[in-house]
């Protein structure tokens, strides 16, 4: 939600987050580029869907990354969406959802 906010206007979000200084944010930032469990993606069994938006390209290729490092994932982009494609597309993003949790859970 961070990134979300700040995107979109990021002076004002820095500066209003929920309370915290520029330093404080800069700190979650970098925490979260140091968070790395991708060693861990190989356990999960469950099927698993990667949602990315269309026109959200910095995410594109580590959102296949990830599709591909899950046993059971799925990669699906959605059509007309950036990086925040519920609220840019949220049809075809509730359509994803759907048919990924409608399909068949067969391993």
């Amino acid at each position: 939600m961070i990134g979300a906010v700040a995107a979109v206007a990021p002076a004002r979000a820095l500066g209003e987050l929920g309370g915290l200084d520029r330093a404080a944010i800069r700190a979650v930032f970098r925490a979260g580029r140091r968070f790395d469990v991708s060693r861990e993606l190989g356990r999960l069994t469950m099927p698993a869907l990667v949602l990315v938006g269309e026109r959200d390209r910095p995410n594109a290729g580590l959102s296949a990354a990830l599709a591909a490092a899950l046993p059971r994932g799925r990669l699906e982009t959605v059509p007309g969406a950036g990086h925040v494609a519920n609220i840019d597309a949220p049809e075809a993003f509730t359509e994803a959802l759907r048919s990924f949790l409608d399909a068949d859970p067969q391993p």
